[in-house]
């Protein structure tokens, strides 16, 4: 493999995807007919979920590589999650590249892998579609599946009233307001308070609103997701194995509005989980200790995987 694809490898396997993807892309540009490479690229557009262009991908890879059972296989799963009816037939396929390959086995049941790799009779190959066989085209990719952030655990936004700073400015509007007049020498009734404090207060909440609209906490068994900001949207990811430590904490303002927040500090920088939004019937404090022992839990276990691949 080249030093572009070697790199690009190293953050596959560390779960920056992102980053992998770009260095796959490059990877091809150097040289176009590596089955490895597309392999890869086919990988991480999966994980995005590009379904279309991962399956681009993949069958350049198996024109480049056809006995490469994982390009198969991938191509089952691609069936699976678009509703095609070709997964047994790609799965049949992975099997015959590779008849100990025990996630293909898996997918078609064992005593069907059996019949498969055991069977005089061998399944018919699959065979390369004509419109798939001149398909160069690259493009995005992130993460999923076996080696991506596993099954949802949790998703919501974040609660209205965890806006701590907006929550300190509103207890201090009113006092804040009359002082500034008073220094002004301009507070002549409560008509001049209102036109200072009911602006004042449909901008903080406002921004309260929609903070709390555009935040989201989505939790998966292996990564965590935190979707943020209004006009420009961000997505930080944090993979569990990569998190050394868990703090909880709360603040008087998190006590007066009974929330509480989880700080994490990761390989990759530190972000705070605030905010949580309990399930019905469940108070938010107690559910954030929840989601805090069962992070430590995970990232416990997780960084006793660490050496695990990320396929």
């Amino acid at each position: 493999m080249s030093e572009t694809s070697e790199q690009a490898l190293e953050l596959f396997r560390s779960g920056e995807i992102a980053g992998a993807r770009i260095g796959f892309q490059s990877a091809i540009v150097e040289v176009p007919d590596s089955s490895l490479n597309r392999y890869y690229l086919a990988v991480c557009e999966f994980r995005l979920k590009n379904f279309e262009e991962s399956r681009k991908q993949l069958w350049a890879a198996i024109r480049y590589n056809p006995s490469y059972a994982k390009s198969w296989y991938y191509l089952g799963l691609i069936e699976e999650r678009t509703g095609g009816g070709l997964a047994k037939q790609y799965f049949e396929a992975a099997l015959l590249a590779d008849p100990d390959f025990a996630k293909a086995r898996e997918k078609l049941g064992k005593e069907q892998a059996h019949n498969v790799s055991g069977s005089k009779t061998a399944p018919v190959p699959v065979s390369i579609p004509q419109d798939r066989q001149q398909s160069d085209t690259v493009s995005v990719l992130e993460e999923d599946d076996p080696a991506g952030p596993g099954k949802l655990v949790y998703s919501s936004q974040r609660r209205l009233s965890s806006f701590g700073r907006h929550v300190f400015l509103l207890l201090l509007l009113l006092p804040l307001s009359i002082i500034m007049l008073a220094v002004l020498h301009e507070f002549r009734g409560p008509k001049e308070l209102v036109l200072i404090i009911i602006p004042l207060l449909v901008i903080i909440v406002l921004d309260a609103f929609l903070r709390s609209r555009t935040t989201r906490y989505v939790v998966h068994e292996r990564r965590l997701d935190i979707h943020s900001g209004i006009l420009f949207r961000t997505v930080r990811s944090v993979w569990l194995f990569k998190i050394a430590d868990l703090t909880m904490k709360r603040s008087p303002i998190d006590l007066l509005t009974r929330n509480a927040t989880i700080d994490i500090e990761a390989e990759t920088g530190n972000v705070g989980v605030t905010g949580l939004v309990p399930p019905k019937g469940e108070r938010a404090v107690l559910f954030a200790h929840k989601v805090f022992d069962e992070l430590r839990t995970a990232v416990r276990d997780q960084r006793g995987e660490i050496k695990k691949m990320w396929y």
